[in-house]
């Protein structure tokens, strides 16, 4: 008895999710703005298979500072599915402007723990260029890829940012 005891709550402990703390995001938060950024469709890097379809990975930016990255590349009409119903798999985040640089704060799920990841970039007219990322606990990191504007009219539903709704993050 005593053993099963003990592998149950060593069970439970390693399913429960947890998050890592936000850093940019904080109760009150405001993102900033830049005139360049655009909300009428997603940001993304594609690639094109075989067929010479081309895919994307979106992000998708909101004003108020919400926003939501794909897990993987998708067609176009994947990407309007999916924000039709709120059913694509990504990370929600917010975003913070600070004149042309933006770092966007993002939390990945991984395992059963949502794991905080920050980029940072320079935005210009229809791109973001990254430059430095930091994943959960560690420094920041150089990389050297952009992403893309794409006009698009669907969207995920922004309220389903938990960032904006769990009290951890609104304290």
């Amino acid at each position: 008895m005593k053993n099963s005891t003990i592998l149950f709550l060593l069970f439970f402990c390693t399913t429960c999710t947890t998050y890592d703390n936000a850093i940019i995001y904080h109760k009150y938060f405001v993102s900033g703005t830049h005139p360049l950024l655009r909300f009428d469709g997603f940001y993304s890097d594609t690639t094109s298979d075989r067929s010479l379809v081309k895919k994307y990975k979106p992000v998708f930016f909101y004003k108020n500072g919400s926003s939501f990255s794909s897990e993987r590349y998708l067609i176009d009409t994947e990407i309007a599915a999916g924000a039709s119903t709120n059913s694509l798999y990504g990370s929600w985040g917010n975003y913070l402007i600070n004149a042309d640089t933006i770092q966007l704060e993002k939390f990945q799920l991984n395992a059963s723990n949502y794991e905080r990841i920050i980029l940072k970039g320079i935005i210009s007219k229809d791109q973001i260029h990254w430059t430095s990322r930091k994943e959960h606990n560690e420094t920041f990191k150089p990389v050297d890829y952009s992403i893309y504007f794409k006009s698009f009219s669907a969207r995920p539903d922004s309220s389903k940012n938990f960032t904006r709704i769990k009290k951890k993050y609104n304290q």
